[in-house]
């Protein structure tokens, strides 16, 4: 039996909880927090039997062996890494830290403690990212052209303005890309694979609540020439809604990772392609009524997140995104901060 502890019990938790609640062989054992009230929230709903505020205390604990970590970005990699000091198994939710020497001292401390830390990339496991991803390495669509991401974010100034952490750049790292459109870019670099350049734009129309930026544009250009863009408001706009494109030689498709997922657009030069592929896509669609515990947009994904964990702790393989492939997105995130920030001096 694997004992498994959620550690930050805030807007994400609900989904980690649910997720490892219904994996057969693990046992919930802590809520963390340290404001208690939450933990026992979060405690009571998903019958986890211990509370407390103390993340090194529940470290000492020789019976558990593993952790969630939904607590703010700039406590990611420190507290990971006295996790695997600790001896115990880590999925970090995103990004998985801020300063990329970090996630590489991190990927060093858990190769060789032979521990599993695995990024939290759940809309890899969105049935209509992988039919798409499948699709792509067919090579049916032919060579990749144009990738594009955009992103509305919309949030009330108590979001930020009420947080201790949140337009931080010394707590978040950021604001719209590192946290919001994070998964955009994962999917953009998981289609696309790794970039060569990147140039951006960025500004803050919220000056009042926050330092980092609230709006952004960014364009790519990825090692295999093609190019991408990816365009992120939290300034205006709809709370959420979220939009990738993806454009080949051979064929076009569109979706999102709004929950349900949406397949907007479909288009491939072969007519048979495009009969079997459209129906491997819309067979992949979600059912609207399994309803996400936490917040819509997060979907069901951390489901198959934190099977996908755990099934890498006992056998050693997994299927969604690597330390490797979650470091080598923060390097990506931290070139675009860089390239925006050195247009904004100009």
């Amino acid at each position: 039996m694997i004992q498994h502890a959620i550690i930050g019990c805030g807007r994400i938790a609900e989904n980690h909880a649910d997720a490892f609640a219904r994996l057969d062989g693990v046992q919930l054992k802590y809520a963390i927090d340290l404001d208690e009230q939450k933990a026992k929230a979060l405690a009571e709903k998903f019958s986890i039997p211990n509370t407390g505020t103390s993340y090194e205390e529940i470290l000492k604990d020789e019976d558990l062996h593993s952790v969630s970590l939904a607590v703010p970005h700039d406590l990611h990699g420190p507290m990971a890494l006295q996790a695997v000091a600790a001896g115990k198994h880590v999925l970090i939710e995103k990004p998985l830290v801020i300063d990329p020497a970090q996630g590489h001292e991190l990927l060093k401390a858990a190769t060789t403690a032979g521990l599993t830390v695995l990024p939290v990339a759940q809309h890899r496991y969105d049935p209509i990212v992988r039919e798409i991803k499948s699709l792509l390495d067919s090579g049916e669509m032919g060579g990749l052209r144009y990738l594009r991401g955009h992103l509305e974010c919309l949030r009330p100034p108590g979001y930020y303005s009420d947080s201790d952490w949140r337009g931080s750049k010394a707590r978040e790292g950021g604001s719209v890309l590192i946290n919001q459109a994070y998964h955009l870019l994962d999917l953009l670099l998981y289609f696309g694979g790794p970039v060569s350049r990147v140039v951006a734009a960025m500004t803050t129309f919220q000056e009042d609540i926050m330092e980092t930026e609230d709006t952004i544009g960014i364009t790519l250009q990825f090692r295999n020439r093609a190019v991408g863009s990816l365009s992120v408001c939290g300034a205006g706009g709809s709370a959420w809604s979220s939009y990738i494109e993806i454009i080949c030689e051979k064929g076009l498709v569109a979706f999102d990772i709004n929950f349900p997922n949406g397949l907007h657009r479909f288009e491939m030069s072969s007519k048979r392609g495009m009969k079997e592929w459209r129906e491997r896509l819309r067979a992949a669609l979600p059912d609207p009524q399994s309803l996400p515990p936490g917040l819509a947009y997060y979907g069901i994904s951390h489901r198959d997140q934190a099977a996908d964990f755990i099934n890498r702790i006992n056998n050693g393989k997994a299927l969604g995104a690597t330390l490797e492939e979650a470091l080598y997105v923060v390097e990506v995130i931290d070139d675009i901060y860089t390239a925006a920030g050195s247009q904004q001096k100009q």
